[in-house]
């Protein structure tokens, strides 16, 4: 077992572009000491392919001013795949003017928090205006099986800041 620990804690990368999120194995070590039992599960389960499915998208709580489109928001690959990228292409139109300062990304792993990061946008929208937002993320080899949740939240720059939309991408591996 600290054989496995010390080979994730060397395989730890970092975020390399506005853009990318690379999760790293601190990332899951840190999830695995909060949910031991779906972590050892999640690599038991490894081997079961039925367990991987397409991301299906939805809308989380948001204070409004911007609407997904989520016929065109989709994910490349549809079929997120271990030690791939995955590109989330996410859509929409803003409804009321904006100041959008960043985009939030929050990741869970079977419930447990993983990972959370905000990128700077520093865009001007107005109402009407289309939204197009492309992040990807590098599934590591190593992440283990189970369900994971990603919220994406638009946002402005204010002490409080208000969510102008969320989206949903949610898949198992």
């Amino acid at each position: 077992m600290n054989k496995v620990i010390l080979l994730l804690i060397g395989l730890v990368a970092s975020v390399s572009a506005a853009h990318k999120l690379e999760i790293s194995a601190a990332h899951f070590l840190k999830a695995a000491r909060n949910n031991p039992f779906s972590f050892v599960k999640g690599y038991l389960s490894a081997s079961h392919p039925n367990l991987q499915g397409p991301v299906t998208w939805g809308t989380c709580a948001s204070d409004g001013g911007f609407k997904v489109d989520l016929t065109q928001t989709h994910s490349d690959p549809t079929l997120p795949i271990k030690g791939k990228d995955v590109t989330l292409d996410l859509d929409g139109t803003f409804t009321d003017d904006a100041e959008v300062d960043g985009v939030n990304v929050f990741v869970t792993w079977n419930k447990t928090p993983l990972y959370t990061n905000d990128f700077p946008r520093k865009n001007p929208e107005s109402a009407g205006d289309p939204y197009e937002d492309k992040i990807t993320w590098n599934i590591p080899s190593f992440a283990p099986s189970g369900h994971y949740s990603v919220q994406v939240r638009v946002h402005d720059g204010e002490t409080k800041p208000k969510n102008y939309g969320c989206i949903t991408a949610d898949f198992d591996l």
